[in-house]
Order: C-alpha cells, then structure tokens, then sequence
C-alpha cells in the first residue's frame, strides 16, 4: 500500500501519525458449534496439536482472557465453560 500525499511513512519514528484498519473479520456463525467446528474457527493454522486444542494456543489463551470477561466470565474460564 502507497501512503497518502503527507502522510508520514513507518519506519521514520512517526507511526502514531498512520491510521490502523484491522481488516481482518470472519463471518458470523448463526447455528450452535461443536467444539471442534469453533476451535477450527479461532486459528487460521493447522489443526491444534496441543493437548488442549486451540484453546491453549496463544490465539485461545488470548480469547479466554479477554472475551470471556464479556460474556459474565472469569478470565482464562475453562474452555467448555466459554463454550
């Protein structure tokens, strides 16, 4: 992506002045998820070799930490719990 006309280019020191678009989305899932179908949905790599599942993987931990608190959750709630 070229900058604008004026605006500073990252890398000088200056990249409070750039706006930040996370454009990164996946659709909404309107039926109930078995677990595996959503741990599928929150990492984009292959599928999770950890005992755990995704949900111990950095992305999961992530997820636990700070979605779980949105849904009347204690942080880092087990994940059948969250689910």
């Amino acid at each position: 992506m070229t900058p604008m006309a004026g605006t500073p280019i990252a890398g000088r020191g200056d990249t409070g002045a750039l706006p930040l678009v996370d454009h990164h989305c996946h659709g909404i899932v309107l039926e109930e998820l078995e677990p595996p179908a959503f741990e599928r949905l929150i990492t984009e790599g292959d599928p999770p070799r950890a005992e755990g599942g995704a949900f111990d993987s950095p992305v999961g931990l992530a997820i636990r930490r700070w979605c779980a608190p949105v849904l009347g959750l204690e942080p880092h709630a087990p994940a059948a719990r969250y689910l």
